[in-house]
């Protein structure tokens, strides 16, 4: 409990949501953001790989087919195809957001509640907003609590930075943001993360090459890999410049082609596809903790009754009042963890992870028969 105090006199400091509560929306514009007349939008696939700047706001799309659900049938499945859900993010050193849109079609395949948002603060926050009870609950977990990604605001939070690192990336799969250098006019090398790439530092070696442009120079499709994916596969990256984004001169579709070779010397092709629909590249001027749940609350009627505001630490959820911290009964969460840990294989490489092991075994049953 000393260190729930603690955490206590933070968390009332952040979230007065009463009084914030008439001014904040879900569902009609992002937080406002004073632009610099010297910021720059003028990034490239090139600039932007390479520098991972800060995004004031950005609205992109996840290829439908990449949200798994349990017993999923075919018909079902099929209905995914061309289609994406849709989010709206901004990323800021040491704070971000990442929310769906409830009004764009598509977020029937995301399995998230209306209002759904999930983000990091300047005070080492980790939040989430949740109606999946009418009034709505906030949840919170700071970042250095052991174990946080086991904490349903911790899990959130992190798949929405999940996604957004993905859109940091151009989607290019285990690219670390930022790490991106370019040996010369087409040949890049940069650090890969996560759990296929595996331990030792040559392991985490991505290279890859453009090898293609359009008539006007911009790169329309590149190549790459690492170490573990040598004789396994090959990915290349499709960039399609069909519609503007914003004012830079990036993609608005990219496409994931992945080449999987099997033991049996059979291949398997997969395409997952990515927009980016709108995009304002640079800081944003943000007041107090940086991104916070006020700013996100749903704005309906008289606004009552208020969220419940959740706090978990030391592996239990805590109802935060104006004076202290209660306990909450376990049988009253408005949510179980569980029915969220599906969204840690938002992250591509997981997905095809997964692709691949099933095709495997499909072939490995169809030569038994």
């Amino acid at each position: 409990m000393k260190l729930i105090k603690i955490f206590l006199g933070l968390l009332l400091g952040l979230f007065v949501i009463a009084g914030d509560r008439a001014n904040a929306t879900n569902n009609v514009a992002a937080p406002a953001a004073v632009t610099s007349a010297e910021d720059s939008q003028n990034y490239d696939v090139k600039r932007f790989l390479e520098e991972a700047p800060p995004l004031r706001k950005v609205v992109y799309g996840i290829d439908a087919s990449t949200f798994l659900k349990v017993g999923e049938s075919e018909e079902d499945a099929a209905l995914k195809k061309g289609q994406f859900v849709h989010y709206e993010g901004a990323w800021q050193p040491d704070t971000f957001y990442n929310r769906i849109m409830d009004d764009m079609p598509g977020r029937e395949f995301s399995n998230e509640s209306k209002g759904a948002v999930a983000g990091f603060s300047l005070g080492g926050l980790y939040w989430d907003i949740d109606y999946s009870i009418p009034e709505g609950a906030v949840s919170t977990a700071k970042k250095t609590e052991p174990e946080v990604l086991k904490t349903h605001a911790g899990q959130r939070a992190n798949t929405g930075e999940i996604r957004l690192r993905g859109v940091r990336t151009l989607w290019i799969n285990s690219l670390l943001p930022g790490s991106l250098r370019w040996i010369d006019e087409d040949h890049f090398q940069g650090v890969a993360e996560g759990p296929e790439i595996g331990t030792s530092e040559s392991d985490k070696v991505l290279t890859g090459r453009i090898t293609d442009r359009d008539t006007d120079g911009r790169p329309t499709k590149m190549e790459y890999g690492w170490p573990a994916l040598k004789g396994k596969g090959e990915i290349w990256k499709h960039f399609i410049y069909s519609k503007p984004v914003g004012k830079t001169r990036l993609p608005n579709i990219i496409v994931n082609e992945m080449k999987y070779l099997l033991s049996s010397g059979e291949s398997h092709t997969f395409y997952i596809t990515n927009m980016l629909a709108d995009i304002d590249i640079g800081k944003a001027t943000l007041e107090g903790a940086g991104y916070t749940p006020s700013m996100f609350l749903l704005a309906e009627g008289t606004n009552t009754p208020d969220p419940i505001v959740l706090h978990q630490a030391n592996q239990e959820t805590f109802v935060v009042d104006d004076s202290s911290l209660t306990p909450l009964p376990e049988e009253n969460k408005p949510w179980e963890f569980s029915s969220y840990s599906w969204m840690e294989i938002a992250a591509v490489c997981a997905i095809l992870i997964i692709l691949f092991i099933w095709i495997s075994r499909k072939t490995f049953l169809r030569k038994g028969k």
